[in-house]
C-alpha cells in the first residue's frame, strides 16, 4: 500500500511490534528526514540498514548492541509512560509535528492498544500521527479528510468522550450528520465507491483504519 508522505519536517518512529517485510520498511524509511527508534525498534532499523537519529527506551528488549555514534536517551525500566510515548514527547518537544509510526501494532496486544491511546493523546496536542503497517494505516480525524479509493475496507470509530457527528460521502454506506457513539461498531468495514471517500466531523475525534 502506498502512503502519501512529505519529506520536509517528517519523522518516522520505529517500534518493536510486528514488521515482517524488512525490505518494505527500508524503502519507506528513506522518505523521512528524521528517524527515531523506540527501544527494540532499533533492531528493525539495524536489519533495514538504516541509522536512526536517536534511540529512546529503557532498552530491556533490544537484541543487538546500541551504536556509539547514535544519540540514545535511556529511560528507567519502571515508569508511567511507554517507550513509544516517550518518543512522541520527544517529537513534541523538538517541533516534529508530522509523525509516521512503524511497528506499533502486533506483538503484545497491551502494547498495541497502548500505542493507539498514546497516539491519540498527542494528536490532541497537535501532532499529525499515522500508524503504518504493510497492509493498513491508522490515523485520527477531528475535522475533514479525503481518502483516495482503493480496494480495501475503511473502518471508522469514535474515540472521544463525546459522540461524533459525522458525514460520509463517496462510501458504499454513506452517512449524513450521524451520531456515532464512542466505541460503537457501526463504522466498521465500509468501502469507498467514489474517486475519494470524504469524512467530515462536526465534533469528536475519529480513528480511521484504511486496509489494503
Amino acid at each position: 500500500m502506498e502512503f502519501e508522505r512529505k519529506k520536509i519536517n517528517s519523522v518516522a518512529i520505529v517500534c518493536g511490534g510486528t514488521i515482517d517485510n524488512i525490505g518494505w520498511l527500508k524503502e519507506n524509511l528513506q522518505m523521512y528526514t528524521h528517524i527515531i527508534a523506540a527501544d527494540s525498534g532499533y533492531d528493525y532499523c539495524r536489519k533495514s540498514e538504516v541509522i536512526p537519529n536517536v534511540i529512546i527506551g529503557d532498552f530491556d528488549s533490544v537484541l543487538c548492541d546500541l551504536p556509539n555514534n547514535v544519540k540514545h536517551i535511556s529511560l528507567p525500566t519502571k515508569k508511567d509512560e511507554t517507550d513509544f510515548e516517550a518518543c512522541l514527547k520527544y517529537c513534541k518537544n523538538n517541533g516534529l509535528n508530522k509523525v509516521s509510526v512503524f511497528g506499533a501494532w502486533g506483538g503484545r496486544p497491551g502494547h498495541s492498544f497502548a500505542a493507539v491511546f498514546a497516539a491519540l493523546k498527542y494528536f490532541k496536542q497537535g501532532i499529525d500521527i499515522t500508524l503504518i503497517s504493510e497492509k493498513h494505516k491508522m490515523f485520527f480525524v477531528s475535522d475533514e479528510c479525503a481518502i483516495p479509493r482503493q480496494g480495501g475496507y475503511v473502518s471508522i470509530f469514535a474515540l472521544s468522550d463525546i459522540s461524533a457527528e459525522i458525514t460520509l460521502s463517496g462510501f458504499e454506506y454513506p452517512l449524513e450528520n450521524c451520531i456515532l457513539e464512542p466505541c460503537s461498531p457501526l463504522g466498521v468495514s465500509n468501502k469507498i465507491i467514489g474517486d475519494n471517500g470524504v469524512i467530515s466531523v462536526k465534533k469528536g475525534i475519529l480513528l480511521i483504519i484504511v486496509e489494503e
